[in-house]
């Protein structure tokens, strides 16, 4: 089922994805994969609330979880709280390993560039 939601995704069909997942979630709420893939397809359909709860659910299951701090970041980004993002993108630097915690420190970069 993720593997089909994550084909969707691809494909550019969110909202189809978004079914898929939950399917996927129904026998296994708890899949940080499946967290994870929805929050990045309610990410692609502008759904920032439940991108970031979706995000959030899986980040409370793996608390290092990089792709999950970075879809919670990227969700505050897009409602306009910049200090809420920052300090996503950091706990993000500060969990993961020097070499996965690139994209974070990328984030953080960009998001400091912004005026």
């Amino acid at each position: 089922m993720v593997a089909q939601a994550r084909q969707l995704l691809a494909q550019g069909d969110a909202k189809q994805a978004i079914v898929a997942y939950d399917r996927a979630l129904q026998p296994r709420p708890n899949a940080i994969e499946a967290l994870v893939g929805k929050a990045t397809a309610l990410l692609a359909l502008k759904d920032y609330d439940a991108a970031k709860s979706a995000a959030e659910q899986a980040v409370a299951l793996d608390p290092a979880n990089r792709d999950g701090l970075l879809l919670i970041g990227s969700s505050w980004e897009q409602l306009g709280n910049k200090a809420s993002a920052r300090d996503v993108y950091q706990r993000c630097v500060d969990r993961a390993t020097e070499s996965r915690s690139v994209p974070c420190r990328q984030r953080l970069a960009a998001l400091d560039a912004k005026p």
